[in-house]
């Protein structure tokens, strides 16, 4: 078994020192000068995707009231409870009771865990939805304004044309 052990070792040794990491940064590095990356932050948005990558996909189907409506549903059942109402005869409910108390110990520490998760993901998430709505609105206010301003550019067209 250990002869096996040393064996894979040994051949993973060999193809690590066959992965060049310099080439691969270098690749990297072309890539990203290609693109035309710099060192400042990128924005989502920065990012030039080809058509029919998944971003494309995504404009398709994402829809920020649908996502409103799973963060409000994932608000409401984030807590999870440990135990259930136990049903059943008498002799039944007895023996779950007591198989219940036994493994006590072991089952709330994974459930207070899940909750603590749970609260963090759809803090997180409400956090994201209250940002997406704003970020939408100022998108809103700003057309407006574009299409305000177009429409009183077309007045003075007009009136020009007409006289």
């Amino acid at each position: 078994m250990q002869k096996n052990c040393r064996l894979g070792e040994r051949i993973m040794a060999e193809q690590m020192e066959q992965i060049n990491v310099e080439e691969i940064m270098q690749d990297i590095r072309t890539q990203i000068a290609e693109r035309g990356y710099t060192q400042n932050e990128l924005k989502f948005a920065d990012v030039a995707a080809k058509t029919g990558e998944i971003s494309d996909e995504i404009d398709d189907y994402f829809e920020l009231d649908h996502f409103g409506l799973t963060v409000e549903r994932m608000n409401s059942t984030r807590k999870v409870q440990c135990w259930r109402l136990i049903g059943g005869n008498r002799l039944a409910v007895f023996f779950k009771k007591i198989i219940r108390k036994l493994i006590k110990f072991y089952v709330e520490p994974i459930i207070d865990e899940q909750n603590q998760f749970n609260f963090y993901t759809t803090s997180a998430m409400t956090q994201l939805y209250a940002k997406m709505q704003d970020e939408q609105a100022v998108k809103i206010m700003e057309l407006q304004q574009q299409v305000e301003t177009l429409e009183l550019k077309c007045k003075r067209l007009e009136e020009k044309c007409g006289e």
